[in-house]
């Protein structure tokens, strides 16, 4: 076919498609001018006027509007409502009351009662003072733990609140019955959670103050306000009746490092540990609560784990499985698509999984008092090399360390605290190590600076001249 030829079909077949297409549109203009007005009789008033004429583009009844028209076709008949004539009123959806809206209903002030969890991540924005902090955000999840932390049958327990974010397990706590619980004391420093918490001061239980629970000085002012004048000091052998902490741990290395500096406070009773035994709950990293918990020749067991389980009766308060998988328990949730990452959330310093573990100081302290620094220096100095047999890595304990292992594998010493010559720092129990800081502590050739190696740094500050 030439072009001349296509040119011509490709012309007739669009005139017959108009004339198609105007055909349809009078037949259907026909069908309208042919309809009948509606059966209802008329009223006195429309009876008297002179009736319309047929064919006319907006009559009472039935209008072009009304026609099951195609919009195209609309546009050529050239719809005009009847000036006068009151729009079709269309169906009215009645707006839908927003979750937030009806919690707060006469329910109190603003902000007693949390949005819905799936709203957090846009109602509690990401700010610097939050970055790496982690929040219960599951109501079910929250009330399982408060369940656990103050179970039926206790009395008047006070509780410091560290860190609760928005206050999910605060309402945990509060929602149990009021005999349980005398007072809840609450150190949070983040305007946006503190606008959720202050609410809660409604209930004469709850005091909270705007003060980083990660600071030692929130501690001490908290003590100077009064707030812990009602706390027995217990010396007895029994975990301390009423007051217990509880805390949620950063994923950053802050985080770790509170953890261990609370479990240090322990042996010498000093922070809350002059009260007597009062347990510490923590919600934490889960890859921190496996360090804590490794047991003997575990790739991950150091320093601190020895430290803490020579401190600490430690266990989880909750099971493990509870506070997983993150994101069905925990604020903030990822925000990524696909393999985009998120711009407003940083998750690279929260780890995907976290735990619950408690630590109570041991009925019978296996670190005594004032030998902190001994386990400190001992520590440190093997388990730089704590795959090493212990015979040929003592001497990194002080010159002439190597004197002291008769001591350590003699016969005659109860059999848990005989330590094998060739067996490696990360394998020693407890008791080992208790034997092992004892025996240091008596060398009298023993060095006298047990602080990090003052002679290493002075040789690196001379090689640097």
């Amino acid at each position: 076919m030439s072009a001349i030829h296509l040119s011509r079909y490709i012309q007739s077949s669009i005139c017959r498609r108009n004339l198609l297409f105007q055909s349809q549109v009078g037949s259907r203009r026909w069908l309208y001018d042919t309809v009948q007005p509606p059966l209802d009789a008329p009223t006195s008033s429309t009876a008297q006027k002179k009736p319309k004429k047929r064919g006319s583009r907006a009559i009472e009844a039935y209008t072009l509007a009304d026609m099951p028209l195609k919009r195209s076709e609309k546009a050529q008949l050239g719809v005009i409502r009847k000036k006068g004539r009151p729009a079709v009123p269309k169906p009215t959806v009645p707006k839908r009351k927003t979750v937030q809206a009806a919690e707060r209903v006469d329910e109190g002030p603003p902000g007693l009662h949390l949005p819905p969890p799936e709203t957090w991540k846009s109602v509690f924005k990401h700010v610097r003072d939050t970055s790496g902090r982690v929040s219960i955000r599951n109501p079910e999840t929250a009330a399982m733990l408060a369940e656990l932390l103050v179970p039926e049958g206790s009395r008047d327990k006070i509780i410091i609140d560290a860190n609760p974010g928005p206050g999910q397990l605060t309402r945990a706590l509060l929602a149990l019955p009021k005999e349980r619980i005398k007072k809840i004391i609450v150190l949070e420093n983040t305007e946006s959670y503190l606008e959720y918490l202050r609410p809660l001061e409604e209930d004469s239980r709850v005091s909270v103050f705007p003060w980083s629970a990660r600071e030692w000085d929130s501690y001490r002012k908290l003590e100077e306000s009064g707030m812990l004048t009602d706390v027995p000091v217990v010396s007895g052998h029994e975990p301390h009746p009423t007051l217990f902490f509880v805390m949620h741990i950063t994923g950053k290395t802050d985080g770790e490092q509170m953890v261990n500096q609370i479990l240090r406070a322990m042996p010498d009773g000093q922070w809350l540990f002059k009260y007597g035994r009062v347990p510490v709950h923590f919600i934490l990293p889960l890859h921190i609560s496996d360090r804590i918990m490794a047991s003997e020749n575990s790739v991950t067991r150091g320093k601190v784990a020895v430290m803490a389980q020579a401190a600490a009766d430690i266990s989880h308060w909750g099971p493990p499985e509870c506070l997983q998988p993150y994101e069905d328990n925990f604020h903030p949730v990822s925000t990524r698509k696909g393999n985009k990452p998120s711009k407003h959330i940083d998750l690279r310093g929260m780890p995907p999984e976290y735990a619950s573990l408690s630590c109570i100081p041991k009925e019978h302290p296996i670190i005594q008092p004032n030998d902190l620094d001994f386990w400190d220096y001992c520590l440190r100095k093997l388990f730089v090399q704590k795959a090493t047999p212990l015979s040929k890595c003592i001497n990194s304990l002080g010159p002439g360390a190597s004197n002291l292992l008769p001591k350590l594998d003699d016969p005659s010493l109860p059999s848990e605290s005989i330590i094998n010559l060739d067996s490696r720092p990360r394998e020693f129990t407890i008791a080992q190590w208790a034997h092992l800081v004892s025996v240091f502590k008596d060398w009298p050739f023993r060095p006298e600076d047990l602080s990090i190696d003052t002679f290493f740094l002075l040789n690196k500050d001379h090689a640097r001249r």
